[in-house]
């Protein structure tokens, strides 16, 4: 114990190259270099002596004056701590000896940085060197030091703050996510220092920002940071106003923009419309928080046209949009193919009942066509009647037509039958068969004549 004492105390007296003795020089061959290795990894100091003779080399731990080894012994009681020695034969050395000693130390930590000595005992005053050893490690954010997630309402100021040790210390740079600029006003991307702070925010400045953690030793780490910017919402549509055709779907659109997200509706007149016919869809747009909405209607009718307004509204305010939507008629030439398609249905159902009847004279006359077109024609120029209006008039009107080109007796039966409360369709279908019986027994006798 006395003499570790001693050692530890001449430790801090004298340092020289070489010493004197009585069988030559011993000497340090050169410096004994710094050692830098990242944690974890094993460390080596290497002390080069010539004309050791029976010089004592010891190892110590600088600033807690710790002997580690002396020649192949080692004194502390870590286990990570081994030394080892070499002769290396060499004519240009004075004696042609020289001995390598090594210190090695395993699974090094931060806390193993320091001074580490090589001394040459034995004899007086000692000699020795010292070399340092730095341990680098790799850049840590201190998540408990650090900011969390962040909501602010717009035009507030919001301060972001990261802590990171490390060694070296480690540097620290801000960046939004998805490489948007961080400043607004001069589009700066990337900002340096351990605190950012953001002056009046806006609504575009929502995103999720990054803290970067570097110092040169690999890996560089990360923390995201969320920043919510809240604001009253904003709906937009690109739909004002809508003109549909009679009978096919629509669908409308808004869009609105808000933080939080709110509640958002479907209006008809100011009459809350059905969950079934409203459908809202949430997503993420360009760093806002985008609430689309949309209205189906699978066929258009004439009393669905109005004032359609999506509402939507959360703790900061509320905002709307109203479209306008107009119902449009058919054009000509698809009311001519709807009456056409009528007519042909028509005819068909005719030509059946007659064959069923056996009837000889079941076949209409030319002059029942003639009408039948004249009336499409007509039809084709009305632009406010739905195809079962167009049907329900040309049935009445074809009615009409025929009652007045029979003779006054089938008039008079027609009447009695109404009265007596025959359907309708019946008494039609027999004047018709009588109107072509009566019209045939003419031209026969026209041609007799």
């Amino acid at each position: 114990m006395v003499t570790a004492i001693a050692i530890i105390f001449n430790l801090l007296t004298v340092s020289s190259q070489s010493v004197s003795s009585s069988s030559g020089w011993s000497m340090f061959i050169g410096q004994m270099p710094n050692v830098t290795v990242s944690t974890g990894r094993e460390a080596v100091f290497t002390c080069i002596i010539d004309n050791v003779y029976n010089f004592k080399v010891a190892f110590l731990r600088v600033d807690t004056q710790t002997i580690l080894a002396i020649d192949d012994t080692v004194i502390t009681r870590s286990a990570r701590v081994t030394v080892r020695h070499s002769i290396d034969k060499d004519e240009r050395l004075s004696t042609g000896q020289r001995k390598t000693w090594q210190l090695y130390l395993k699974e090094v930590t931060p806390a193993d940085a320091g001074g580490y000595m090589c001394q040459l005992n034995n004899f007086e005053p000692m000699v020795s060197q010292v070399a340092y050893l730095h341990v680098t490690v790799p850049p840590d954010i201190l998540v408990n030091e650090s900011s969390s997630d962040l909501a602010i309402k717009e035009g507030g100021n919001a301060t972001l703050k990261c802590s990171a040790i490390g060694y070296p210390e480690p540097n620290i740079t801000w960046r939004r996510e998805d490489y948007q600029p961080i400043d607004m006003n001069q589009s700066v991307g990337v900002v340096e220092g351990s605190i950012l702070n953001l002056v009046g925010v806006h609504r575009r400045q929502m995103a999720a920002y990054l803290c970067i953690a570097s110092n040169g030793i690999p890996p560089p780490v990360s923390k995201r940071i969320l920043l919510r910017v809240e604001f009253a919402p904003a709906v937009t549509s690109h739909q004002r106003e809508v003109f549909q055709r009679l009978g096919e779907p629509l669908k409308l659109h808004c869009q609105c923009h808000s933080w939080p997200q709110g509640y958002t509706s479907w209006t008809y007149e100011s009459n809350r419309l059905p969950s079934e016919k409203a459908a809202v869809d949430y997503r993420p747009q360009a760093g806002l928080v985008a609430t689309d909405m949309y209205l189906n209607i699978a066929d258009m009718q004439p009393q669905d046209k109005g004032n359609y307004t999506c509402h939507c509204s959360n703790i900061h305010g509320t905002a709307n949009w109203t479209i306008s939507v107009e119902v449009v008629a058919m054009d000509a030439v698809q009311l001519r193919r709807m009456a056409h398609s009528s007519w042909s249905a028509e005819l068909e159902e005719d030509e059946h009942e007659n064959l069923e009847n056996e009837d000889e004279f079941s076949s209409s006359p030319p002059e029942t066509t003639t009408t039948r077109q004249t009336t499409i024609v007509q039809l084709s120029t009305t632009d406010t009647t739905t195809r079962k209006t167009i049907d329900a008039n040309y049935r009445v009107t074809q009615e009409t037509k025929r009652s007045d080109d029979d003779p006054p007796f089938l008039r008079q039966q027609k009447k009695a039958s109404n009265k007596a409360g025959l359907p309708t369709s019946l008494t039609s279908k027999a004047s018709a068969n009588i109107s072509s019986l009566f019209l045939l027994l003419l031209l026969i006798n026209d041609n007799n004549e």
